[in-house]
């Protein structure tokens, strides 16, 4: 799978031509005109009234993404009342690729020739976040789960005891997830609110792929789209607990132990905590535990001669590995490891290397039929950051120090499944090698880390002893191990600044005006900023509020022409190093009508990214219309 996942990078064309539905017509000509006059591929991500996002595509490098905007105050570059600014997150502008700033040059000198050039890009009206067409439902997902129900209409139905332990399994991780209430954010520097509001308006996460947007876009229907994902994050969250159940007993693991798993998995103190959130670490491991299985049945079709039953589990497992990848890179490699599921304890080596070679093929072949173009231009946006890719340089030695332990205990235990320990080993090395990505702070590093929480819980409890058959000793050592997850592992018990502003904001924010628009600093430097400004009640016409970035002096009275309610937020952005000049820039003369305001501990999400005060202002502000 992963040879296969290197030719698809290969092989596959290296970027994908995006498109966005809220640019108008005359825009899309006014973009084609520029591209041809310049000799570039340009294509539009975002189209908001007074800022529009294009991206170039460069010979021979990597993407760049250009924002222009009026007013273009503190841009990179400015003309005419415009400005243009490449959207990188580099040092010096220098360090880009050459290919890159011959690119954003020739851009640059094309709209500086002629004064209307920049005025025919930005030529449309700020458009709602409401798009204008249902999205697009996830055929592959919806297509796989119709093959699963073929494949369980055909097989008897499970023991009575394996039938309560799922059942059981279920209501104890819902109950727990649900006993915190909906938690809110996850996502660190910011970013947490701009997931949803990707539902809303898929355009806004186009490097992620649209599975995300697919697999919640029925929420952008209800009047608070936030609360019903954290609703669903919490189910799928539990939803993992039965499932790990019910892959390890399909992978010959005594039930004892893999009840041992789905035990684990159910309170484990990380999971529980993060599930009632946006994040798609829940989406994403529901998916994966739903390939495992897929595999593991075929693997159980295969040993019972039933070729049609084989290739139903295999093609949905394909599906699924597909809806994988369009919806977040991190899930790639695990994807990628599922197939060693079917090298199985049973029947000659070389059969069992078969039929994992044929896991691989197939959802190898199926992810770059239905997703290769996503992969590719996720690939390519991710070679401009070398620190995306770099391994961590220490991971040998931890995996070292894993690996002996396996083998010391299979010395002395020989009941081992080969497949389970296999791919326990090889996800703890993957695990290792790139959780340093996800490094921003303590409990982010550990949600990355429950995508292979499973494969690492399996390959251990292979050594289970089959004479233990107690559940109460499984119930037990489950017990044992969510407290060692839970002494082991971060602090669970403050909410970061950002998760007490959401909560503060999108309070506020209900009792707002329908339709205000709501307006704040979303960038400064390597700080990212988004709001719940989908909290905002819907006009009658079920139009929802306007999320608009405003960075340059004088942007909230342009945006205040616009609109009869404008909303403007003093954000925790502001008490930053980063954003605090921008903040004042943004704030100085603006006829601001203070609304609500609190004062929240300063806890920063990223640990890099520290405010400059012990305690953050987060003001709300309705802009007075000029006199």
């Amino acid at each position: 799978m992963l040879a296969l996942l290197g030719v698809a990078l290969a092989t596959t064309s290296a970027h994908a031509q995006p498109s966005d539905s809220s640019c108008l017509s005359a825009q899309r000509r006014a973009v084609e005109h520029a591209a041809q006059a310049t000799g570039l591929r340009i294509a539009p991500l975002r189209c908001m009234g007074p800022l529009m996002v294009l991206r170039l595509f460069p010979e021979g490098a990597a993407p760049l993404d250009v924002e222009l905007r009026e007013p273009g105050d503190g841009a990179f570059r400015t003309f005419g009342g415009f400005g243009l600014s490449p959207i990188v997150e580099v040092a010096d502008y220098m360090d880009l690729p050459e290919p890159q700033r011959v690119a954003f040059a020739r851009l640059a000198a094309y709209l500086e020739s002629s004064p209307d050039r920049a005025p025919a890009l930005l030529s449309g009206p700020i458009p709602s976040l409401e798009p204008v067409h249902d999205l697009v439902r996830s055929w592959p997902l919806a297509l796989a789960l119709g093959l699963f129900a073929l494949l369980l209409a055909a097989r008897r139905s499970p023991p009575v005891a394996s039938a309560r332990a799922l059942l059981g399994l279920f209501a104890l991780a819902l109950g727990l997830r649900l006993a915190f209430g909906l938690w809110g954010p996850l996502h660190v520097n910011g970013q947490g609110a701009l997931w949803i509001l990707s539902v809303l308006d898929p355009s806004r996460l186009t490097l992620y792929g649209p599975g995300y947007a697919e697999l919640f876009g029925w929420a952008r229907h209800l009047a608070r789209p936030d609360l019903a994902i954290f609703a669903s994050n919490a189910i799928l969250g539990a939803l993992m607990a039965p499932l790990a159940f019910r892959v390890g007993e399909l992978s010959d693991l005594p039930r004892p132990a893999a009840l041992v798993a789905g035990l684990t998995l159910a309170i484990d103190p990380v999971s529980v905590r993060i599930s009632a959130s946006e994040s798609y670490f829940m989406p994403l491991g529901v998916l994966l535990m739903l390939i495992a299985l897929a595999v593991a049945l075929a693997r159980r079709q295969r040993l019972r001669r039933a070729p049609v039953r084989v290739a139903w589990a295999l093609l949905a497992a394909g599906l699924l590995a597909a809806q994988v990848a369009r919806t977040h890179p991190v899930g790639w490699l695990p994807v990628a490891l599922m197939p060693l599921l079917a090298l199985g304890p049973q029947g000659g080596l070389r059969k069992r290397l078969g039929l994992v070679l044929l896991c691989a093929s197939v959802m190898g072949a199926l992810t770059l039929l239905i997703s290769g173009d996503l992969i590719a231009t996720s690939l390519a946006h991710a070679q401009k950051y070398g620190d995306a890719t770099r391994l961590n340089s220490s991971w040998m030695v931890d995996f070292g120090l894993g690996l002996a332990l396996f083998l010391l205990f299979a010395r002395r235990c020989r009941t081992a499944s080969p497949a389970l320990v296999t791919l326990g080993v090889v996800g703890l090395a993957v695990d290792l090698a790139t959780r340093h990505i996800y490094g921003q702070s303590a409990l982010w590093m550990a949600s990355f880390d429950r995508l292979y929480l499973p494969m690492l819980l399996w390959g251990a409890l292979s050594y289970w002893p089959r004479r233990a058959r107690s559940w109460t000793g499984a119930t037990l050592a489950a017990c044992a191990l969510g407290l060692g997850l839970f002494v082991s592992g971060p602090s669970l018990n403050t909410r970061t600044t950002e998760q007490l502003e959401y909560a503060f904001v999108a309070d506020a924010l209900t009792r707002a005006p329908a339709g205000c628009w709501v307006s704040y600093v979303q960038r400064a430097e390597e700080r990212v900023m988004s709001l719940p400004s989908y909290a905002v009640p819907r006009t009658a016409d079920g139009a929802r509020a306007r999320d608009l970035s405003v960075a340059a002096p004088g942007g909230l009275e342009a945006l205040a022409q616009r609109t009869d309610c404008l909303l403007y937020v003093h954000a925790s952005i502001c008490q930053s190093r980063q954003g605090a000049e921008i903040c004042r820039r943004v704030e100085r003369g603006a006829r601001l009508e203070p609304l609500s305001s609190t004062q929240l501990e300063a806890r920063p999400s990223y640990d890099g990214l520290p405010y400059d005060a012990p305690r953050v202002a987060v003001e709300i502000f309705r802009l007075r219309p000029r006199d």
